[in-house]
């Protein structure tokens, strides 16, 4: 299949991998050229060229919710549509944080999942593990977390929140932060 003029397309064997993007179906995160890069899968690809088109990517992004992520004329191979994100410089996880930076990155799912419920959107999963702060901001950094909303999904979100927002919250708040750290510091739990 030949590629239009206008589309860039990336040579597999200049394609980087992150080595946490493994587990997603819609999409890998990888390196190219010194840029961070999301491949979208086929079956996918659409649904998220709408959220850009929807104004939903950049209303995220206007109120510092989800990480500067921009479309490209670029494709991958397995990938019809690859996104840019802007990198974040330092990457910490939740297991490293202090109460307070895990307090508002749970507030910040919350405000995520409030402004993407108007749009019948939910993120896939509650859990730290998409979250990084930039400085003291937490952003959503996993874009293909944002997934149409199911009515089954709304309990699992709940269910996970609660596991890891709430209750190491509440160990910590008991003075249990070691517990609280080693429970998050396992991601699947």
């Amino acid at each position: 299949m030949s590629v239009p003029p206008y589309v860039q397309e990336i040579p597999a064997a200049e394609v980087h991998y992150h080595s946490a993007s493994h587990c997603d179906s819609r999409g890998r995160v990888f390196w190219w050229k010194r840029g961070l890069y999301r491949g979208i899968t086929a079956p996918h690809s659409e649904f998220y060229m709408n959220l850009f088109k929807s104004g939903v990517v950049q209303h995220l992004m206007d109120q510092n919710m989800l990480v500067e992520t921009e479309t490209t004329n670029c494709v991958a191979p397995d990938f019809p549509l690859v996104v840019k994100h802007r990198a974040v410089p330092f990457v910490s996880y939740a297991n490293e944080w202090c109460p307070q930076m895990l307090r508002d990155a749970g507030l910040l799912l919350l405000e995520i999942v409030d402004a993407l419920l108007h749009h019948d959107l939910l993120l896939t999963s509650a859990n730290p593990w998409s979250i990084l702060f930039d400085g003291v901001r937490p952003l959503l950094v996993d874009f293909c977390d944002i997934v149409p909303l199911q009515a089954e999904d709304w309990e699992r979100f709940r269910d996970e929140y609660c596991t890891d927002f709430v209750q190491p919250l509440q160990l910590m708040a008991e003075g249990r932060g070691s517990l609280a750290r080693w429970i998050l510091s396992e991601y699947e739990h």
